[in-house]
């Protein structure tokens, strides 16, 4: 039975290593995994214990206290100077209630319930910047993927190129000249080829680190899959933002510190009020010396416990007299951090407009400029192969022809720059929405 559970646990292993990930199923694994994450989810525990544990507060403390001593001495008056021993036994049970306490522990058990909040709302920015990390990282690795296969492409029509030209070198239809050109620019793009390798393997690395991947495990992303398109609508930028700012953590989180320190001016004002505590008691004692109000030398447990069984109930009033200016300094002190809160509350919201509104241009923009290269890309590719014509033909230098081909492979590098930036873009927009 052991065996089979190991060998299932392997196999899922193997399937969800050999998975191919799209840009979704990366942040899905990356939130399920990421160590910040759990020790967040820790965070939002522990919140929520002191939550329960201050209502706590609210009820009466109660105690039970028991003392028992066993003393040995001479006794000169009554046993001629031998040793006596006796004992003695004490017995309480303690109540204690806070009565009034400038409302200290309401407004504790509500900061508590706050401090919660925030941690659940902590728990959203630290998802919010997981997402974005991992987009960022796996856009990388895309860009870097497809610029290989440009290049790898190019090399492979270049290869092809050298057999021709061999041929025709051979023949003596051109100089040899033209065919160490050629080698040349074969190993020039070989080296670009071998470049785009190591940003794959970079990239590789760092988006399997945002998502908490195992370093040493098969990982394929899906590239098909992630041709997003973003449907904008006829919001214009400042609908944009208000929406974005309604569900913002940032800008959830400037709120909660707001009212954070807001309950905080109020737990300290709080000291200004007297407290009031009352306490009770339930005690008795016995002594094995002890004589009953009878004169009875035989004074059992029972009896002693019951006839020195008591109650005692008190009050205890404290107000405060010198000590204002202590309260007086730390309401300047958190009266400060209020209105830091809240300037930097509007900061953020100042950010978010100002992100936004660049994030909305950038893609209008991009989108024409991809426009602009898909262009240039086919009228490149056009001017190429009417290169090749006229260098096969002899109508055409080997360097020039290498530069027709040159321009047409930047060409096409530019244009995939700009699509997976754009794709970028995009996701960081709809990361904003709440859409990812």
């Amino acid at each position: 039975m052991r065996l089979l559970f190991i060998f299932s646990f392997a196999f899922i292993n193997i399937v969800a290593q050999c998975q191919n990930f799209n840009l979704q199923k990366c942040i899905d694994y990356a939130l399920q995994n990421r160590i910040e994450l759990k020790k967040s989810h820790n965070y939002i525990v522990l919140s929520q214990q002191n939550v329960i544990y201050s209502k706590y507060n609210l009820l009466p403390s109660i105690n039970i206290e028991t003392g028992h001593q066993y003393n040995k001495a001479k006794d000169f008056s009554e046993n001629n100077g031998n040793y006596s021993s006796y004992q003695i036994g004490n017995y309480s049970l303690n109540s204690q209630l806070v009565i009034f306490n400038g409302m200290q522990t309401i407004l504790k058990i509500k900061q508590n319930i706050l401090l919660n909040e925030m941690s659940i709302t902590e728990l959203e920015i630290i998802e919010q910047d997981i997402k974005r990390e991992v987009i960022y990282a796996y856009y990388e690795l895309l860009l870097a993927i497809e610029n290989n296969r440009i290049i790898l492409y190019s090399l492979e029509n270049i290869s092809k190129q050298i057999q021709i030209i061999q041929e025709m070198v051979s023949q003596g239809k051109i100089s040899v000249i033209d065919l160490y050109e050629i080698k040349a620019r074969y190993k020039s793009v070989h080296s670009n080829l071998l470049q785009t390798e190591i940003n794959i393997k970079k990239a590789n690395v760092l988006l399997k680190k945002a998502m908490n991947f195992p370093l040493d495990s098969i990982f394929e992303i899906d590239i098909i899959k992630d041709n997003t398109k973003l449907t904008m609508n006829d919001l214009n930028i400042k609908d944009y933002c208000n929406k974005i700012l309604e569900t913002s953590p940032q800008i959830q989180r400037a709120i909660q510190d707001s009212i954070f320190h807001k309950e905080n001016l109020s737990i300290i004002k709080s000291h200004y009020y007297p407290y009031l505590t009352t306490n009770a008691s339930l005690y008795s004692s016995y002594s094995d010396v002890a004589v009953s109000s009878s004169g009875g030398i035989n004074y059992n447990f029972n009896n002693q416990f019951k006839d020195n069984f008591a109650y005692q109930v008190g009050f205890s009033l404290v107000i405060p007299l010198y000590s204002r200016h202590s309260i007086k300094q730390k309401i300047f002190e958190n009266g400060i951090k209020l209105e830091n809160s809240i300037l930097d509350k509007q900061i953020i919201k100042n950010k978010i407009y100002r992100d936004i509104e660049i994030l909305i241009e950038t893609i209008e923009v991009q989108k024409k400029k991809i426009h602009s290269r898909n262009e240039e890309v086919n009228l490149y590719t056009e001017i190429y192969e009417m290169r090749t014509k006229q260098y096969k033909s002899g109508k055409l230098s080997i360097t020039d022809y290498l530069i027709s081909e040159n321009k047409k492979i930047n060409a096409e590098l530019e244009l995939n720059l700009e699509n997976y930036t754009l794709l970028l873009n995009i996701s960081v927009f709809e990361l904003y929405l709440g859409t990812i």
